[in-house]
């Protein structure tokens, strides 16, 4: 689908939220029985956005999160 990027994909937020957070979630392939997830908070108080992966188990019995970014 392309490049993902969520630093500047915060920045064109509008100033004014009208939620708490936003959360960007998306399925980026099934790896040797796993689901394995993209997981970012549009949040730039930190300087980046904070990004993880999640890998979850087939039959949703394990779960692995990985702070990327």
């Amino acid at each position: 689908m392309g490049k993902w990027f969520p630093n500047k994909v915060a920045k064109h937020l509008p100033e004014t939220l009208y939620f708490e957070a936003v959360w960007v979630v998306g399925l980026q392939k099934v790896e040797a029985g796993e689901y394995v997830y993209g997981v970012t908070r549009l949040d730039l108080s930190r300087g980046n956005v904070p990004i993880w992966i999640v890998r979850i188990g087939k039959n949703f019995d394990a779960w692995n999160v990985e702070a990327k970014q």
